[in-house]
């Protein structure tokens, strides 16, 4: 139960923050949370989830909430490049696009990740595929919100 709670809530959490700070109209075509429900309910709600999920964490493990803190963190920092870019209308490298969209996009899969392991014997990196699947999504993320764009024009 706890890790479907962490992919869909707080995934649906952090999009709403995502789309707050994009000033985004539409995902995947799709109105918005904060167009539909008003920006003081959807931030209200984000951060609501969030607690729970870091009183979900203490229960499930004692470092869980470590490990949550930290995916939480390089979310804010990947999603805090974006906005800086984004602000100063400044073209990010190659690499640190990469790297923003690794923290940005790849935190909640790392996040699923790291607590499965806590529970099992595993003793694989898989670091580098998290990532990789981390910038993929972006990427995809990106280009469906410049295709949506396109369509509103």
């Amino acid at each position: 139960f706890i890790l479907k709670f962490y992919k869909f809530f707080l995934n649906c959490s952090f999009i709403s923050y995502d789309d707050i700070q994009d000033k985004a109209i539409l995902r995947d075509g799709i109105p918005v949370t904060h167009s539909v429900h008003g920006l003081s309910c959807t931030i209200s709600a984000t951060n609501y989830v969030q607690l729970i999920a870091f009183e979900k964490a203490f229960e499930l493990h004692p470092v869980a909430a470590k490990i949550l803190t930290e995916q939480l963190l390089e979310f804010h920092r990947g999603q805090g490049m974006d906005m800086y870019w984004k602000k100063n209308l400044k073209c990010p490298t190659d690499n640190d696009y990469q790297i923003m969209a690794e923290r940005k996009a790849g935190w909640l899969i790392k996040l699923m990740t790291k607590l499965m392991k806590l529970f099992s014997t595993c003793e694989i990196d898989l670091s580098s595929l998290l990532n990789l699947m981390g910038y993929y999504y972006q990427i995809h993320n990106d280009y469906s919100n410049l295709c949506i764009c396109r369509i509103l024009e």
